[in-house]
């Protein structure tokens, strides 16, 4: 799972409930899909953003490499 790809699914599945005519079944299914990405990519910026705080409190100003897969999982 990647950050990128759970968006793009969030995305997707947002598009997707939005036709009046899906199965109740497959709304649900879409439901229970987006809650888990949703999971996913709140908690990737949540760790991002504490990574962000602890760089401002030690007075850090340059940005991390960009080629760090901390956020890649």
């Amino acid at each position: 799972m990647d950050f990128r790809t759970e968006m793009q699914k969030l995305e997707k599945i947002v598009n997707d409930m939005k036709d009046e005519n899906i199965d109740i079944n497959e709304a649900l299914k879409l439901y229970d899909d987006g809650i888990k990405s949703y999971e996913f990519c709140k908690k990737v910026l949540e760790e991002a953003e504490q990574k962000i705080e602890v760089l401002n409190e030690k007075g850090e100003t340059e940005c991390p490499d960009k080629n760090t897969t901390d956020l890649k999982q």
